[in-house]
């Protein structure tokens, strides 16, 4: 069944505000990517676990034994990073552009950022049209807010630069770069 980004985007606009733009993710060669990676780390995992298990089990709590299951805490570390900032699939996630935010639906989860307020924008070029546009500081706790892998990401990026600069509430600083592949 093909979603219409518009048709889930337009309810959650506030009165008053307009749709500029509405999409999702394309390219699925590097959320494939990211899963595939994500699924050698939780195998890795496990078995680092079982064998710090084993070890403890057979030698007592040795230095082995130790280091493995540091290993492994170290590694779910990593897994729930890596899992925290996987890709959606195509269907799970769409993407606004409104004259006032940006905003990321994914399933019954809305994150948005006031374009006014958001101090960087940049865009990754993919090329052939496509690439990430993200919206705010990458060092914030939770993250920027990032149009993933999205066809016409120029175009979006311009889009979404323009309407920023009718709100002067901050300094802006923009990135441009090319993806490195």
């Amino acid at each position: 069944m093909e979603t219409n980004p518009a048709q889930i985007v337009q309810p959650l606009l506030a009165p008053g505000e307009r749709l500029l733009w509405s999409g999702e993710p394309r390219g699925p060669g590097a959320r494939r990517m990211r899963r595939l990676v994500v699924r050698l780390l939780t195998v890795a995992l496990v078995v680092i676990w079982a064998e710090g298990i084993r070890q403890f089990a057979i030698e007592g709590f040795s230095l082995t034994s130790y280091l493995a299951v540091a290993a492994s805490l170290a590694g779910g570390g990593v897994w729930i990073v890596v899992r925290s900032t996987e890709p959606p699939a195509a269907g799970d996630v769409v993407y606004g552009l409104t004259d006032r935010r940006a905003l990321v639906a994914r399933r019954h989860i809305v994150r948005s950022v006031d374009l006014g307020t958001v101090a960087e924008m940049a865009l990754i070029d993919a090329g052939a049209g496509r690439g990430t546009v993200v919206f705010g500081d990458p060092a914030r706790i939770s993250g920027p807010l990032r149009f993933e892998e999205i066809g016409q990401a120029t175009k979006v990026y311009e889009l979404a630069r323009v309407t920023r600069e009718r709100m002067p509430e901050m300094d802006h600083h923009d990135i441009v770069r090319a993806a490195s592949a």
